[in-house]
């Protein structure tokens, strides 16, 4: 209950904040900013279901620890950044504080991990601190650092969150920073099926499979099932052969014949192996299969 209360206050925070930055004046707008300064959000592959999501940033004068670099910093990206003057008189931290706040609005996820250390696979993590890329190397410190948004940047803050998704379907991942400039929301969508374009050309198509092991060859065509995000070219697909080495036959899969004893022999479809697939009609057709 409370998990589903965070998710719609934050995703209502987030909509306040974008209506808000269509007002004139009330934000920056991402990946922008005064001389030298952006921010944006990054997704970063760690495999076919597991992806970060890096927040970067650098104020206004380009530099995230201004105070590393001997500079002064008017509106700071970095969290308690040493030279931030705003200062509550209560806490004696930076008020407001450079911090970020991600939800997983939608879709499969969890949040294994964070800049900040690992989060119990929650799909909402507050007040996430930013950290500088300079000061990280300087120290030796074990928080892991992704290159910079633009190349050649000797200092970025940057944040970020690992998210799994078990069942390998994309998520929906949403983020807001605050400063003293104000809040500024991005929207990411993460761990989405990876997709392999095959063209099949008239007549036959010699075609290794390029998707999941073991799929039917039913769902393999319509792009459901274990191939779940495919394209569906079930229509146009008369039959599908492999040799089987172990018998020394063909097995065959005909679309359509499923009531049809003995037609069917082959019952999956097997990652990397090749397949002939006959066309029914005469022009060529491009599949794309769900390749992970």
């Amino acid at each position: 209950m409370r998990r589903a209360w965070l998710r719609r206050a934050f995703a209502g925070a987030l909509a306040l904040a974008a209506a808000g930055m269509m007002a004139a004046g009330a934000a920056r707008p991402a990946n922008a900013g005064g001389s030298g300064g952006y921010t944006g959000a990054q997704v970063q592959e760690d495999g076919a279901r597991v992806s970060y999501v890096v927040f970067h940033a650098l104020d206004r004068g380009g530099f995230c620890d201004a105070a590393a670099f001997g500079a002064v910093s008017l509106h700071p990206v970095l969290t308690d950044a040493p030279n931030d003057t705003m200062i509550n008189g209560t806490t004696g931290l930076p008020n407001p504080r450079a911090t970020l706040d991600v939800v997983i609005d939608s879709g499969d996820g969890v949040i294994l991990e964070t800049n900040m250390g690992p989060a119990g696979g929650v799909r909402t993590v507050t007040g996430l601190t930013t950290f500088s890329t300079y000061d990280n190397a300087q120290l030796g410190s074990p928080i892991k650092a992704f290159p910079p948004l633009q190349k050649d940047v000797p200092d970025e803050c940057q944040a970020w969150v690992k998210i799994a998704s078990s069942l390998g379907e994309p998520a929906n991942v949403l983020m807001l920073f605050h400063d003293d400039e104000g809040d500024l929301g991005f929207d990411r969508v993460v761990n989405a099926p990876r997709t392999t374009s095959v063209s099949l050309s008239p007549r036959w198509s010699l075609v290794s499979w390029p998707g999941a092991d073991g799929v039917t060859p039913a769902d393999g065509l319509a792009g459901s099932g274990g191939a779940n995000g495919g394209s569906d070219v079930s229509a146009s697909v008369s039959a599908v052969y492999a040799w089987d080495n172990a018998t020394g036959t063909w097995l065959a899969y005909f679309p359509g014949a499923a009531a049809v004893p003995g037609a069917n022999t082959l019952g999956s479809l097997k990652t990397g192996q090749p397949y002939w697939f006959a066309l029914s009609g005469s022009a060529a057709v491009q599949w794309k299969v769900r390749s992970q």
